[in-house]
């Protein structure tokens, strides 16, 4: 099955905080700029955040939920994120936990008040009738041919790290957030808050980690792993430890990755059924809706062919071997050679 979108990748991506990035936009577009921020927020990524302007308590209490969940999934989540919002950590704990006692916009509200947006230059963001577009300097790559090393580029950014974030955002465009709706097949992302797309890195690289503990058997990774997932064995002697079943451990996380994969591919699952004029062949394509959606299909497929995983002799990160002699990353989109290969190199031959 082939995947029916091309990406866009738009130069250059910046940081935007929330007042100046929506007064960016309204300035060139002439909208009326609204004194709130969280509405203009909403209204912009509701489809992005699963949040309508309209909404109430309720659903803003279903998404605190969702980041609580995303938190929980490892200790150091927690450290990372009050760090990000500059609040200490149990101050972010209580925002978060208000949907259970308090208002929820309120505390909604007050986990944005230090967030950004990494956006498009909003000097490109134009409006064409009903919708926003862009213009300048901007190249368009297919998944098919230039997507190999995206579930593995995802996994390099540290989630809270916004030049991370900016970095692979140059290579491969922004992983999800505002699309430009052109009724085609190519997507392009304008904007997106830093803080949903950290939330989605959190879960995303839980789940990557499985993936190498399975792909690597790694004893001392699958053992932690399997530990944090069962906190019943929290406080159990040493002895106790040593002695789980590597091989009980091991299928148990097979069974739990398949798991979150399928909670996280359940509701992205859109196959089309196409025409194709220029070889006279029918075809299903399956729609993409953003980086992370790709990343987990990858992971999915990588886990079905017993895919084999290598560090990179430059960078140090994981990547999906295509060839027994591989030994680093892949070629990112635009290029022909892998860069962490030329880098290396470079360095080799000072």
């Amino acid at each position: 099955m082939g995947y029916t979108d091309g990406f866009i990748v738009n130069k250059p991506y910046k940081l935007y905080k929330l007042e100046n990035y929506f007064k960016g936009i309204n300035l060139n577009d002439q909208y009326v700029y609204r004194k709130n921020l969280i509405d203009d927020l909403i209204d912009h990524f509701d489809s992005t955040m699963s949040i309508n302007n309209n909404a109430n308590d309720e659903e803003f209490g279903a998404y605190l939920s969702k980041v609580e969940k995303k938190l929980n999934l490892e200790v150091e989540n927690w450290r990372a994120f009050s760090d990000y919002t500059k609040k200490n950590i149990n101050e972010v704990k209580n925002l978060v936990s208000k949907r259970i006692y308090a208002n929820n916009r309120e505390a909604f509200i007050n986990l944005f008040d230090e967030s950004k947006v990494i956006s498009v230059d909003t000097k490109k963001i134009k409006r064409f009738g009903n919708i926003l577009d862009t213009d300048g300097d901007k190249k368009e790559y297919h998944l098919n041919e230039s997507g190999e090393g995206i579930f593995t580029e995802l996994a390099k950014i540290k989630p809270f790290n916004d030049e991370d974030l900016i970095n692979f955002s140059k290579k491969f465009g922004l992983p999800t957030g505002k699309i430009v709706n052109r009724g085609n097949e190519t997507i392009e992302f304008l904007s997106c808050p830093t803080f949903h797309i950290h939330l989605n890195l959190v879960e995303f690289q839980f789940i990557f980690k499985i993936y190498v503990a399975i792909c690597t058997n790694d004893t001392d990774l699958i053992k932690s792993i399997y530990l944090n997932l069962n906190s019943q064995f929290k406080g159990e002697s040493e002895y106790r430890l040593d002695n789980l079943n590597k091989g009980a451990m091991l299928a148990q996380l097979k069974y739990d990755i398949t798991i979150y994969l399928n909670n996280v591919l359940a509701n992205r699952h859109e196959k089309v059924f196409n025409y194709n004029s220029l070889t006279d062949n029918f075809v299903e394509t399956e729609k993409i809706h953003d980086l992370f959606h790709y990343a987990y299909i990858q992971l999915r497929h990588s886990l079905i062919a017993k895919s084999q995983i290598k560090k990179c002799m430059y960078c140090g990160n994981y990547f999906e071997l295509q060839h027994g002699k591989q030994r680093f990353c892949p070629p990112l989109p635009f290029r022909k050679r892998s860069s962490c290969e030329m880098a290396y190199n470079r360095e080799k031959n000072k």
